[in-house]
């Protein structure tokens, strides 16, 4: 009868560990989780704004925007230009034009009186700083890459104003 109650008692011990090590493993993997989408929540934030300090307009830059961006595949993504007559273009008409090899499906355009265009015109008075809405769409089929294209403003005549480059990487969902 001794040797039952010893047996017994192992069995006992043995649940209880098995126990504990689940629920110490079921707590570590919850609190990695927790910092790993803590982690990702910082990231994005701090891109965001990043972005937001690389497209501020600053000085007499005539041209300001998000030098680099990261967009998920599927995902929809905004960012704003400015752009400044510092009055050295002829005229206050300013063609805005993004130049690109865009894959099939992939959209880069500016948001204005026609839907998502990839060339704008738009009237600002000397002196004065235009904010410009643009979109990146990117579809489900184009899974990963890095696409890299300009932003090119001409003046009323037609010479460039003012031309700077950007990319963004897609990440797979």
């Amino acid at each position: 009868m001794n040797k039952k109650g010893a047996i017994e008692l192992s069995m006992t011990t043995i649940i209880v560990i098995v126990l504990g090590i689940t629920l110490l493993s079921l707590g570590i993997l919850w609190i990695r989780n927790s910092f790993s989408s803590i982690q990702t929540l910082t990231e994005g934030q701090f891109r965001q704004a990043s972005q937001i300090i690389d497209a501020t307009p600053t000085g007499n830059q005539k041209l300001n925007l998000p030098i680099e961006m990261d967009v998920k595949s599927g995902q929809t993504i905004g960012f704003k230009m400015y752009l400044l007559n510092d009055g050295s273009a002829s005229g206050t008409k300013f063609n805005i034009k993004i130049n690109g090899d865009f894959p099939s499906g992939l959209r880069v355009g500016v948001i204005g009186q026609k839907d998502n265009a990839e060339e704008m015109t738009y009237d600002i008075a000397e002196g004065e700083t235009q904010e410009i809405d643009a979109l990146i769409i990117v579809p489900k089929s184009i899974k990963t890459g890095t696409f890299q294209y300009t932003v090119e403003v001409t003046d009323e005549s037609g010479e460039i104003y003012e031309q700077k480059g950007f990319f963004f990487t897609i990440k797979n969902e």
